[in-house]
């Protein structure tokens, strides 16, 4: 991921990456080595990872993320819904050693964004993305029907892990 930004021009006033295994690591802990202010409106970027975590480790890194998130913040996930194909790509990677374990429908990801306190913005198809982005975009992106972005905002009243 750091060497796709590279040539991108910063325009957040602070951007950190902070890796961690969320299985095995303390994400409290990571984020508060990284310098985390949990009082600052933070946009959280989830990509790549919610699909294989069992859904009690997901729940577990939005409580953290809940806890971790004033009013204003934003978290961006990019999730798999239930597919077919996901059938298909799971069988793969579960040959390479990465189990697929999640895939929650828009109506599931909702759900499960407000009992954390976000509400959803925005939740669409990667191939819906591509075609708002770019045309040129669009034919390349047609296979990740099954992949999704959601963009939820941190509720006023929310409180703690669970709103």
């Amino acid at each position: 991921k750091r060497k796709r930004i590279g040539p991108l021009t910063q325009t957040a006033r602070d951007v950190r990456f902070v890796p961690v295994d969320f299985e095995r690591d303390k994400l409290e802990d990571a984020l508060a080595e990284a310098g985390h202010d949990p009082t600052q409106q933070t946009t959280w970027i989830w990509e790549g990872v919610v699909m294989y975590l069992a859904l009690a480790d997901n729940e577990a890194t939005l409580s953290v993320i809940a806890r971790r998130s004033t009013v204003g913040s934003r978290l961006i996930i990019v999730y798999h819904a239930p597919a077919l194909m996901l059938k298909l790509v799971g069988c793969i990677v579960r040959r390479v050693g990465g189990p697929l374990r999640s895939a929650f429908t828009a109506a599931q990801m909702g759900a499960l964004l407000t009992r954390f306190g976000f509400s959803v913005l925005l939740d669409e198809d990667v191939p819906t993305t591509a075609a708002r982005l770019s045309p040129t975009l669009l034919g390349r992106s047609r296979v990740l029907k099954h992949m999704r972005t959601v963009v939820a905002e941190r509720k006023a009243g929310a409180v703690g892990a669970h709103a």
